[in-house]
């Protein structure tokens, strides 16, 4: 993430009387308690130090917080369109925090199943859905007379929704209808009643929402330990608790990797471990970056007697306010290996044969950074879904002034879930 960052202070002739403490230590002996300190960090010559890493010794750094997380170790998987699958690229390193949805590859590498239509959900009911297509439903409210009415409430795509029970509305209406010809036209007021199922649930906000049966489009339910569904969606923290490695997953929606590399959004898990590690930040650039440094680095530590030669520093405010605001989330993205393991060989892959023709896995032009004048990575889908369905004919009511007659609930999500 730093490679092309500028250095223009570090080496200056204020920084060079700097005085260090001849005592040092290693990342495993610092504490809790003694961040955030300023350091710099030397290898320890019992081994090489990675690649990815080894750029930053010997220079000031920041170390701001330690964490433990457990972390999944995969490649990501690319198809040329006339050739095989193949994994390739540098080793990702998923962290059990990351916030992202995967779905789990079938055999034959295809798209796993989703549900097609709310009517389908209302099936199954599962505990919670998510929505791959944006939709409309409905909230009821009460009219200005005090019967009951409706207003539209929209449901953008990547949403988690909370399935409470099935429901059947009755709805009533009184809309004018010309009838007659020329003069002996006359406008007359029509009086309809129409019934429509509908699925109860409550959005982020804890907002209550009604979706037709009819509404179309992919949505996905969320992951539940011990059920079975093939339609479900993971967090990286089921797939390291419930699920056995390797597995082939592709990320669904969520922060694709803020550095460059080859990434499909396919990713062959390959192993999980338990890792300590110290969030840290340069100092010295004019652009600072984040850094994570297992504390098992084959490096020792040492710390000048006083942190005041950095304090007039803008680089070093701009570093503890990276830190301050970015260090939680930067823990919780996609990274790359520090070994920049690129020298890895190819793995084929022979899928099962699929009946539809699978098009290639493209990688994405997503070179980001996180820096202090950055805004942070944002979610997004990660695959277009250019085969979702926006229904058009979603069965609410649409003319006319439409009254709620008679609300029943059809069947309640169990709570035992």
């Amino acid at each position: 993430m730093a490679e092309n960052s500028e250095n223009p202070n570090y080496g200056s002739d204020e920084l060079s009387e700097i005085s260090w403490k001849p005592e040092a230590q290693t990342l495993s002996d610092i504490g809790d308690d003694s961040l955030p300190c300023v350091c710099k960090l030397s290898s320890d010559g019992s081994r090489a130090l990675p690649v990815g890493l080894s750029i930053y010794c010997q220079q000031p750094l920041y170390l701001y917080k330690r964490r433990q997380r457990k972390q999944v170790l995969g490649r990501t998987i690319y198809h040329d369109a006339n050739g095989p699958y193949y994994e390739v690229g540098q080793t990702l390193i998923l962290p059990d925090n990351f916030e992202g949805w995967f779905e789990i590859v079938p055999s034959e590498f295809g798209k796993a199943p989703v549900f097609r239509t709310i009517e389908e959900v209302s099936k199954i009911l599962p505990r919670k859905i998510f929505t791959r297509t944006p939709m409309t439903g409905i909230r009821i409210i009460e009219g200005e007379d005090g019967q009951q009415t409706f207003k539209d409430r929209k449901i953008p795509a990547g949403s988690i929704l909370v399935v409470h029970s099935t429901l059947s509305a009755k709805w009533t209406t009184c809309a004018e209808r010309e009838k007659g010809v020329g003069v002996r036209k006359k406008k007359m007021e029509e009086v309809t009643t129409i019934e429509i199922p509908y699925l109860k649930c409550t959005d982020i906000e804890q907002t209550e929402v009604l979706l037709p049966f009819s509404t179309k489009g992919r949505f996905s339910s969320v992951y539940e330990k011990d059920i079975n569904n093939d339609r479900s969606i993971y967090r990286m923290k089921d797939l390291i608790t419930d699920f056995d490695m390797p597995t082939i997953v592709r990320l669904v929606y969520g922060k694709a990797p803020v550095v460059p590399c080859i990434f499909t959004g396919v990713i062959a898990l390959r192993e999980t471990v338990s890792e300590d590690f110290i969030v840290a930040s340069t100092i010295m650039n004019k652009r600072n970056v984040l850094i994570e440094f297992p504390v098992s680095l084959p490096v020792i530590a040492h710390f000048p007697n006083s942190e005041e030669p950095f304090s007039d520093l803008t680089t070093f405010q701009d570093a503890k306010k990276l830190c301050d605001k970015y260090a939680l989330s930067f823990s919780s993205l996609i990274k790359l290996s520090p070994e920049m393991d690129t020298h890895h060989m190819k793995v084929h892959y022979n899928p099962q044969k699929s009946k539809t023709k699978e098009s290639g896995l493209k990688t994405l032009d997503l070179i980001t950074n996180i820096s202090l004048t950055d805004d942070e990575p944002a979610d997004r889908f990660i695959e277009s879904d250019s085969d979702s369905i926006q229904s058009t004919d979603q069965a609410k009511p649409t003319r006319g002034i439409f009254k709620l007659l008679e609300l029943t609930e059809i069947k309640r999500k169990s709570t035992d879930c």
